[in-house]
């Protein structure tokens, strides 16, 4: 539960200590998640968490490269099939030593093995008949260790704070079968996270809600490869095997105007040594990569979010995203993008402990320094069917996102189109939960989105 925002109250209420047990069918993902209360006096808990899950994926992409002309130079065809496996533990403990101070400590493992099998077939023209097909086979293995010490206080009613620390080592291994290349990293990062809330009034729910956190982020183990495989069947480029990772700053506003109304407003800022810019050699018969240095990336981000409960049967949750970069690199200069993101989530309840769910969302077209990406939309559904008042829940659901492409310019003029399949996923997943023990006091947790993406470990 760190870094980020953390609201932690104590509620005189009954809990259980309590177990959920998990299975979903869409990336085959099993879980056991069990909660204890350790001193029902002070609501001191434990959280242990442990997830295993196989993701299997199939994509077809058509990649088309065209001259300043527009004219059609060649034409690549990939596929694509990954195996993703991936174990996933962790531990937090609260101890609440008085009303209104606490520690928490926890402690992650993930262990990530994946393998990534590329087929391409590039078909040339301009009076050349020859067809060009190549294949890559990349295995690589992830091992991430982190651990977390929080601090967090009240003074008086309405002013909570907290301050904690994040050490995390990470270690990973690719290995490029196509290339004979094997590529190894290993480092500790040692990052901050702080957080102040402010109650204007409590029984309206108006709150703000100021926060720091640091995030590390590690280069993309191809990039570290000094002989990638880069786009085409037949042309290679150099990596950059001195690729060190950056860390990013955030700072974070959160206005609640009201129990159901969240403003955010966040700011951004990472200076990376290393990135990569892609173009044609003169000849125009390969594609070189190499190295440039990035000084600069800060970007601003607003989001307003809501969730109504129109009726008894329907609740509605709406969010706008609305992010502003302005990019600084040695070839390209200075550039400002814009970037902007639409979602609507509804759910049905319905008799006999039915429900339905419909959700949308959509991401206008983009354009970012020298490529640009075609609108996407998301359409999901689903239905799920509640047994013994919530303890058990069935549910079944199907995602959809439309064909999309992706446009790049070279610095010679020379473009390239990318065009994606469509992607339809469909998921079965059921889940237990068990009550059991003593009767104590709940503690009540409540995280904000930038939490949720950076909990403990995640990077």
């Amino acid at each position: 539960m760190f870094p980020g925002h953390y609201e932690q109250k104590i509620v005189d209420d009954s809990y259980y200590n309590n177990m959920t047990l998990g299975f979903s069918s869409g990336n085959k993902t099993g879980y056991v998640n069990y909660k204890a209360i350790l001193n029902k006096k002070t609501g001191s808990a434990f959280l242990l968490v442990a997830e295993v899950s196989s993701l299997r994926l199939n994509n077809t992409d058509e990649v088309e490269l065209f001259s300043f002309n527009d004219d059609v130079l060649n034409h690549t065809r990939r596929e694509a099939n990954s195996d993703r496996k991936a174990l996933n533990t962790y531990g937090d403990l609260t101890l609440n030593l008085s009303e209104k101070h606490s520690i928490e400590t926890g402690a992650k493992f993930l262990k990530t093995n994946y393998i990534n099998r590329d087929n391409h077939f590039t078909e040339l023209v301009k009076g050349w008949d020859l067809d060009l097909p190549a294949s890559e086979d990349t295995h690589y293995q992830e091992d991430i260790l982190a651990g977390y010490l929080n601090y967090l206080g009240s003074a008086g009613d309405r002013f909570t704070f907290m301050a904690g620390i994040r050490v995390e080592r990470a270690n990973f291994e690719q290995l490029n079968k196509y290339t004979g290349s094997i590529i190894n990293y290993s480092g500790t990062d040692i990052l901050w996270a702080a957080n102040a809330r402010y109650a204007i009034n409590q029984k309206k729910g108006y709150s703000v809600n100021v926060s720091y956190a640091s995030k590390v982020n590690r280069p993309s183990p191809y990039l570290l490869d000094p002989y990638i495989h880069w786009e085409y069947a037949n042309e290679y480029s150099t990596g950059n095997p001195n690729l060190k990772p950056y860390v990013s700053h955030t700072f974070q506003l959160l206005t609640q105007l009201a129990r159901s109304y969240n403003l955010t407003a966040r700011v951004s800022h990472a200076v990376n040594t290393y990135d990569f810019v892609s173009e044609l050699s003169a000849t125009g018969d390969s594609i070189i990569s190499r190295p440039v240095n990035v000084s600069k990336n800060t970007s601003y981000t607003l989001n307003a979010s809501t969730s109504q409960q129109l009726f008894q049967w329907w609740r509605l949750a709406v969010s706008a995203n609305m992010t502003f970069s302005d990019v600084h690199t040695q070839t390209y200069g200075r550039t400002l993008t814009s970037y902007i993101l639409i979602s609507a989530n509804n759910m049905f309840y319905l008799e006999n402990e039915w429900g339905l769910s419909l959700g949308l969302t959509s991401i206008p077209k983009r354009k970012y320094i020298n490529s640009e990406t075609s609108t996407r939309i998301n359409i999901n559904g689903g239905v799920q069917k509640g047994f013994r008042d919530g303890k058990w829940i069935l549910r079944s659901e199907i995602s959809y996102m439309n064909r999309t492409h992706n446009k790049s310019l070279f610095n010679n003029g020379y473009s390239e189109r990318t065009n994606l399949s469509p992607r339809v996923y469909f998921m079965i997943s059921i889940r237990c939960n068990l009550d059991f023990g003593k009767k104590g006091l709940r503690v009540e947790r409540g995280t904000s989105d930038r939490e949720a993406q950076n909990r403990i470990g995640d990077s």
